[in-house]
């Protein structure tokens, strides 16, 4: 993050912590919202089938690049998952198999590869991150009425309820400072020092530690581009 500010939080301890439930459930999730769609929940004739064997999905991922080692993670998790789905059967006998592109965290290259895979006849567009990317493409999914499932932005402007094609499985950035405060509070943490991103994703998640805590600014400073606060 090349643009930060830091703020020194004085917080008191008033509320009891609540703790967010464990994200077991959303994986599960994930792999029954695909599972839905490829048993026959939508409307594209013969989709995502290189043959009668298999569904295929389409993946864009900023692999390289800013976001390469978050991005590297999840494609992995996803591997382990489908091929645990794909041992157990697949999707009624039907294998998943998934065409990875990486989109080196480019909005245009996103909306490049979603096109290339969407014209490639893919069943849905999978597992998206970036919120440039994500609010770029979503008009395309909206247009040609093809979902994007398990796409990552803790943006609120990636969750507008009229794109109804797109399926965001990361909360919020506030949320997640909320339950970050959570366990601080539970821990005995009383201050607070917060190094944020300049920009909106940093200030809804330090707004996020400032709505959970009660808490009040003692001090900010901006760091420029380009600048290492931690050495």
């Amino acid at each position: 993050m090349s643009t930060n500010g830091a703020g020194l939080l004085s917080q008191p301890v008033e509320r009891a912590p609540v703790i967010m439930e464990q994200a077991a459930c959303s994986r599960r999730r994930l792999l029954a919202a695909v599972a839905a769609i490829a048993a026959g929940g939508f409307a594209r004739s013969s989709l995502g089938a290189g043959n009668a064997n298999e569904i295929v999905l389409g993946m864009s991922l900023p692999l390289t690049g800013v976001l390469g080692s978050t991005a590297q993670g999840f494609r992995e998790g996803t591997r382990i998952a489908f091929e645990d789905m794909n041992v157990a059967g697949g999707v009624h006998g039907r294998k998943i198999r998934v065409e990875l592109m990486d989109d080196r965290f480019d909005r245009d290259l996103v909306v490049r590869n979603a096109k290339a895979m969407l014209d490639q006849g893919v069943l849905c567009l999978f597992g998206f991150m970036g919120t440039p990317g994500i609010l770029a493409v979503s008009a395309l999914v909206n247009e040609r009425q093809v979902p994007l499932i398990g796409a990552v932005s803790g943006a609120p402007a990636t969750k507008d309820p009229t794109n109804k094609f797109v399926f965001i499985v990361r909360t919020s950035f506030s949320k997640e400072a909320e339950n970050a405060v959570n366990v601080g509070v539970i821990t005995g943490m009383k201050v607070w020092g917060v190094v944020y991103q300049d920009d909106g994703q940093g200030k809804a998640a330090l707004a996020g530690v400032a709505d959970r805590s009660g808490a009040s600014y003692v001090d900010t400073m901006i760091v420029g581009h380009g600048r290492r606060i931690i050495r």
